[in-house]
């Protein structure tokens, strides 16, 4: 049996940065929390040098893809309730 993997990226948006110093402390602090919650492979994929935008990558892998879909709805609800930034779009695939 193999196994099912699982890509999410999305784009947020952070109107309390004011500088890319700013923004990298809640880029730091994002990926520590996603990491540490949801056992995710996590990283910042483009607009580095933007300092409101960011544009995160995450992936996972798991022998269940329902235990995969219930992961990415997590996710999603956990950026939608975040105040440092808004959820601006994100695209998920299972494969």
């Amino acid at each position: 049996m193999s196994g099912f993997k699982f890509f999410f990226e999305c784009e947020l948006y952070c109107p309390g940065s004011f500088s890319l110093k700013d923004k990298r402390q809640i880029v730091r602090r994002l990926i520590d929390r996603l990491t540490g919650r949801f056992n995710l492979a996590v990283a910042e994929v483009d607009n580095q040098d933007h300092q409101r935008l960011i544009t995160l990558s995450m992936a996972s892998v798991s022998s269940s893809k329902k235990q995969l879909i219930s992961l990415q709805d997590k996710i999603v609800r956990e950026l939608d309730l975040a105040v440092d930034f808004e959820l601006r779009n994100y695209h998920r695939k299972i494969f």
